[in-house]
């Protein structure tokens, strides 16, 4: 073999190996930024029965830092937490159906056919 072979043949075996390295990189980084949305939004519905509880707020609290890339959803953030500050708490509901539907869209969770009443009404047994 000549000097060249080899050196493509190491070239092209360094420069396989760098970018199914950097691919898998790419990947791993997407699907665990993707788990992170999934979980707290899975947080958000699973506690929005208590609203006012220390879970809710905590997950409400990571929002900001989780979902940094999605301006749909910094924006339902807002349009909720200018909902909550009003006095008479108008359009609370509506705001918050809209923030958790983006939550879901911005997660990949989302589906289209589920009536908007389900994103408030909670499941308990103790009521």
């Amino acid at each position: 073999m000549s000097n060249t072979l080899i050196f493509i043949t190491i070239f092209s075996s360094l420069l396989s190996g760098i970018l199914g390295s950097i691919l898998s990189l790419i990947y791993i980084n997407r699907m665990e930024t993707r788990k992170l949305k999934i979980d707290l939004t899975k947080q958000l519905l699973g506690n929005r029965f208590s609203i006012k509880g220390e879970q809710f707020s905590n997950a409400m609290n990571q929002v900001i830092a989780i979902f940094h890339d999605e301006p749909t959803v910094l924006k339902r953030l807002e349009e909720l937490h200018s909902c909550l500050k009003d006095p008479m708490k108008r359009n609370v509901n509506d705001a918050f159906i809209d923030f958790l539907q983006e939550c879901c869209i911005a997660s990949k969770i989302y589906n289209h056919e589920l009536e908007r009443s389900l994103y408030i009404e909670t499941f308990n047994a103790r009521d």
